[in-house]
């Protein structure tokens, strides 16, 4: 807020300088131009309200060149709007308060939901919470998405909003919250089945047919909409669980393709660390220092990405390679606790154990709120040398 008031300070004593620079008539293109720039702000203002905060400088090209690239929503304002929108759609089409059961709305940010619905959620909706990425799991018949939190490969690529969108919130032409229609439960009903199988008690038989039957449901789930990460997470699950190598990696690659996020960038390199593990196959390895770069590239302020990938050169005996990806890791990351506990734990495993207890040491003294942690480490070198 400072730094605001500074800014805004800042340009109106330029502005006034500016056009005291200038004389007679010519004073007068400043106010012209100054008005000229407030023009397009305030048309976005008038246009896009109540979600105006939602706003990049044309200059920049405004918010359809920067949509995916930035957050827009981030305090997800545009859930009142869809709320709203959703319930006149329900009532329009009788279905509020016309159906045997309540319906089912769900949302990323179920508290507004709950709030909005708060008046007709004793009759007619049942509200309750999604995560985005897991919404294939639980039962409901409409949601309202957010795209805060949605992947950034997705927004650029108009893999969000989902198949079975009826409607969605814009700005500049660019959705910041969809309204869903559940046209299809085949993952949820996969999900109940493969819940099943936890069940300790059954068959040979009838765990193998439960694994067939989750697999049919996840499919199905996949012929309505490929782009279901619900279902290729199960698939992926329920055939690495069955060691059919073929359909484990094919769904793998999909997911990858579909949402390469860190933590799906991450689940699919342990995939393909486990598929190398079991072939010896380089050509599994080296997907994993593939995925193990993007994650780097998509989050290169996590040094546990860093240390991952230098552990691998380290294993193949490429231990150059290994330093210096720590080496970068130190650079970008400057000489925080979690950079330099990974630069640690990555000396032990290649060995250097005195330069590990020294650092782990020297990160007691700077780092106390941590002393446990890392005494911890030097108590297992020490055993180790023992």
């Amino acid at each position: 807020t400072l730094f605001r008031s500074f800014l805004v300070t800042a340009s109106v004593f330029g502005w006034d300088t500016l056009a005291n620079l200038l004389k007679g008539k010519l004073k007068w293109i400043v106010y012209v131009v100054f008005a000229l720039l407030l023009l397009l702000p305030l048309v976005h203002i008038c246009k896009y309200h109540p979600h105006e905060y939602v706003y990049y400088n044309q200059l920049c090209g405004g918010v359809s060149k920067n949509y995916g690239y930035y957050e827009m929503d981030y305090y997800q304002h545009s859930t009142r709007a869809a709320a709203k929108w959703l319930d006149n759609y329900l009532i329009e089409n009788k279905l509020k308060g016309n159906t045997p059961q309540k319906i089912k709305i769900s949302s990323n940010d179920h508290r507004a939901i709950e709030y909005y619905f708060r008046n007709d959620s004793a009759k007619y909706y049942d509200v309750g919470y999604i995560r985005y990425y897991e919404r294939g799991n639980s039962d409901w018949d409409y949601a309202i998405s957010i795209n805060t939190y949605i992947n950034a490969y997705q927004l650029q690529h108009d893999i969000w909003p989902p198949k079975g969108t009826i409607h969605t919130i814009d700005v500049d032409g660019k959705p910041i919250a969809a309204i869903i229609k559940r046209e299809n439960k085949a993952d949820y009903e996969g999900s109940l089945i493969k819940a099943k199988l936890a069940d300790e008690n059954l068959s040979v038989e009838e765990r193998s047919d439960m694994f067939g039957a989750a697999i049919s449901k996840y499919r199905e789930a996949l012929d309505f909409d490929p782009n279901n990460e619900t279902a290729l997470l199960n698939l992926i699950e329920l055939y690495s669980a069955t060691n059919k190598l073929d359909s484990l990696i094919y769904y793998t690659e999909r997911l990858v393709e579909v949402c390469p996020n860190e933590n799906f960038l991450s689940y699919a390199s342990n995939i393909y660390t486990h598929i190398y593990q079991a072939t010896n196959n380089n050509v599994y390895l080296n997907k994993v220092f593939e995925l193990s770069e993007k994650m780097i590239a998509f989050n290169p302020y996590s040094p546990q990405n860093y240390y991952n990938l230098a552990l691998w050169y380290a294993r193949i005996g490429n231990i150059n390679k290994g330093n210096t990806i720590m080496e970068n890791c130190i650079k970008k990351n400057g000489r925080r606790f979690e950079s330099q506990y990974y630069q640690a734990i990555y000396w032990v495993q290649t060995g250097k154990t005195n330069d590990a207890v020294d650092l782990l040491q020297k990160m007691i003294k700077k780092y106390p709120t941590h002393k446990d942690e890392c005494q911890s480490v030097i108590n297992q070198i020490m055993g180790q040398n023992k």
